[in-house]
């Protein structure tokens, strides 16, 4: 039972909002996870969210240690990977990632810097829907706080904003809305390759059907090679 003078620490949303990032690093703290990153490095980034249990808030609850890993083993030499942030929430009465957004943008946009940083990703890409607007315009000006750090490590930090449809905040229906098609789920394994250019739908699950993972997301000539088609992690707004 708490007590009368039990002083209870809001895990996830501050007492008060913290909309400029001067205010998050001097009230919450903020940088110290990133800092913290720098030093463990990627095994140690990952050691330490396996150690700590965490898992995807978005609804499947799969491990995120296990889902980063499986990132960074999918690397290709093409490019990047890229981190998408899912802020898509369209279940009746769900609102808990938008309240995040309104209480502490920063601390989702840190989040996503370390996974960046941990898998040498050189994309964030924060996806909501255009109908939120509130949210949407906290995170341009949150945003806009980050984009010189973000930058001197070569990572570009863009606002996404989708279409109303419930099936949007689906992973893979997100990375399709992403790559300008309309919000349709597909077939993929847990690392989510994608946001290429796809050449053939029909061949392109057939393939997965297969077992050949993406490989006609690109079009390399008469080869086709998975290994060359960066992966794509996704993670929910308050897994980040």
């Amino acid at each position: 039972m708490v007590g009368a003078n039990t002083t209870i620490s809001p895990r996830v949303l501050p007492d008060e909002p913290r909309l400029t990032r001067e205010r998050y690093e001097a009230d919450g703290g903020g940088g110290r996870g990133l800092a913290a990153a720098e030093q463990l490095g990627t095994a140690g980034v990952i050691e330490h969210l396996a150690a700590a249990g965490l898992r995807g808030r978005g609804g499947a609850g799969f491990p995120t240690a296990r889902k980063w890993e499986a990132v960074l083993s999918h690397e290709g030499p093409i490019a990047p990977a890229t981190v998408v942030v899912n802020a898509a929430e369209g279940e009746p009465g769900s609102f808990k990632d938008r309240a995040i957004l309104r209480a502490n943008p920063h601390a989702v946009i840190e989040g996503a810097l370390i996974a960046a940083r941990t898998l040498q990703a050189d994309r964030v890409v924060l996806a909501l829907k255009a109908s939120f607007a509130r949210e949407l315009a906290l995170l341009e000006d949150a945003l806009a706080a980050w984009r010189e750090r973000a930058g001197a490590w070569g990572i570009d930090l863009l606002a996404f904003a989708g279409p109303r449809e419930y099936l949007y905040g689906e992973e893979t229906a997100l990375l399709e809305v992403i790559d300008g098609r309309p919000p349709f789920p597909r077939i993929a394994p847990p690392w989510r390759r994608g946001l290429t250019d796809v050449v053939d739908d029909d061949q392109r699950y057939a393939d997965v059907a297969a077992g050949s993972g993406l490989a006609a997301n690109v079009e390399l000539g008469s080869d086709t090679d998975e290994n060359l088609v960066p992966p794509v992690l996704v993670n929910n707004v308050e897994t980040f």
